[in-house]
């Protein structure tokens, strides 16, 4: 059975490390006498030294207000953040791919075209990059392979193919991507 942990409250504490700084008893006899560890009277007597200065000092008090002030700032920040993700994610299935990249808006002040792609849910790649345009033998092999799997929907990618390598063409089947 384990022994249940000892909580020190603040005022104990401090009066230990006055204790300890004042020199009126060694270590040893402050350990044993509140029935602590002697190096965690050295690690309060420390912390005490350290943060002795800030009692006497109206700045710091008014820089540590501003430090919360900053991180209730940045959490209500992300609650808005996560708000609107909320909100949006569910749309964003229902919308194509080609439309949600016609969403982003490059020039917005608040959210970067990183944190856009991320809500909208498209690679950033596809959105920075422009894709090549297709030339015109290409789309003419596409008219043709469209015609020829309109023509007969049952055959693979292999098959077609081998039909348009039998016409002249000669592909390999990721062209068709089928």
């Amino acid at each position: 059975m384990t022994k249940a942990r000892r909580k020190i409250d603040a005022a104990l504490k401090a009066k230990i490390a006055l204790e300890a700084l004042g020199k009126q008893a060694t270590m040893n006899d402050l350990a044993q006498r509140y029935q602590v560890h002697p190096n965690q009277i050295y690690a309060w007597k420390k912390q005490l030294r350290d943060f002795a200065a800030r009692a006497f000092d109206a700045g710091i008090a008014r820089d540590a207000d501003a430090a919360v002030a900053r991180e209730i700032e940045k959490l209500h920040a992300k609650i808005g953040q996560l708000r609107l993700k909320m909100i949006f994610s569910p749309r964003v299935r229902q919308i194509s791919a080609s439309n949600c990249r016609a969403k982003l808006d490059r020039d917005h002040p608040d959210l970067s075209v990183r944190r856009q792609c991320a809500m909208l849910g498209v690679a950033r790649s596809s959105v920075c990059r422009k894709p090549a345009p297709a030339n015109d033998n290409d789309l003419a092999l596409m008219r043709r392979i469209d015609a020829r799997h309109t023509e007969r929907p049952f055959l693979g990618s292999r098959r077609i193919a081998k039909m348009l390598g039998q016409a002249g063409l000669l592909i390999n089947r990721s062209a068709y991507g089928g």
